[in-house]
């Protein structure tokens, strides 16, 4: 039984196959008729510890990039009261009604956060104005 995995890596000019014949594993290479089996290959163990660790650091970083309930608060509490107070400094244009108008607001503010959507930060800004987290004066 031989199986070529669909995916290839390119190397130069050429494509690299995973080619896996009766539970063996090898490389092909096109410019080449001769395998290099998985088998043969050595990888150092220090080198193997080095991808392990920077693996574990990869989780442990994105564990704790996660807001916790009372991060999460603060921070749409803030941007609640600063749309507020950007609002009152806009004018009448950044109220529908007597409620802060997340799209003027974000319209405004947009340009300065270019690697953003205006969309998004339109709606980051209504979901921290619906949290309820400030008291106007």
């Amino acid at each position: 039984m031989k199986a070529v995995f669909a995916q290839s890596k390119n190397i130069g000019e050429s494509a690299m196959e995973l080619v896996a014949t009766n539970n063996m594993y090898s490389l092909r290479f096109p410019d080449s008729p001769t395998l290099l089996y998985v088998r043969d290959i050595i990888v150092p163990i220090e080198e193997i510890h080095r991808i392990e660790n920077r693996h574990d650091e990869a989780q442990k970083a994105a564990a704790e990039d996660v807001l916790g309930t009372k991060e999460r608060e603060t921070v749409h509490a803030i941007i609640a009261a600063m749309a507020e107070v950007l609002a009152e400094k806009g004018g009448l244009s950044c109220y529908r009604g007597e409620s802060v108008n997340a799209t003027a607001i974000a319209r405004k503010i947009a340009p300065m956060i270019s690697d953003r959507k205006e969309d998004t930060i339109r709606r980051i800004i209504a979901d921290a104005l619906k949290a309820g987290l400030i008291q106007r004066p």
